[in-house]
């Protein structure tokens, strides 16, 4: 995605969905989306942008920094900052896209729960959803970063993971992730 980009037809749609810590450069990256306009976005094409924020947070002071959950979110951050693919603040993105020459350009934020925490059903549903992908997904998000850029061991991340699991079940913790 950050190469050029030489594709033989154009596309109406281009979509991109949580690289948020894996571009090196969003600018230059949504720049050959654009440039690509007139060859691989067609004129009126979308391009679609889905992106979640770190850290997660909440809005009652329930999730802390001294809760493996609170510390997940600053870690993987860091990590990323080291490997030259830092986080973007997800409603700069917009900012970027209208600078590069987008139109029509809308931001809608969500909040995903966590777990099922929250008393409105639909909320409850994301946050039921969102716990089974974290929880299974949280190994393979924090194995490489924290092993490479934090110089822990393997060991010591699985061990530390029991403990964000734990927070991710915890019902009193209301906790989520801004997309």
């Amino acid at each position: 995605m950050e190469e050029e980009w030489l594709y033989s037809r154009p596309f109406d749609y281009i979509h991109s969905r949580f690289i948020n810590g894996c571009v090196a450069d969003w600018e230059s990256m949504i720049r050959k989306a654009f440039k690509c306009r007139n060859r691989n976005l067609r004129p009126g094409g979308w391009y679609e942008i889905q992106e979640a924020a770190f850290p997660l947070t909440s809005d009652d002071g329930t999730l802390t920094q001294d809760m493996p959950l609170g510390q997940f979110g600053s870690l993987v951050t860091e990590a990323a900052q080291k490997f030259g693919r830092p986080f973007i603040q997800v409603p700069s993105l917009k900012e970027v896209l209208v600078r590069v020459g987008f139109e029509d350009v809308q931001l809608n934020s969500y909040k995903w729960p966590t777990n099922a925490w929250p008393e409105d059903d639909h909320h409850k549903r994301i946050g039921e959803w969102n716990l089974h992908n974290f929880a299974d997904g949280v190994t393979s998000m924090a194995m490489a970063p924290l092993t490479r850029a934090h110089n822990w061991s393997k060991e010591k991340v699985t061990v530390w993971l029991i403990g964000v699991r734990k927070d991710l079940r915890d019902m009193t913790i209301h906790a989520y992730v801004p997309v």
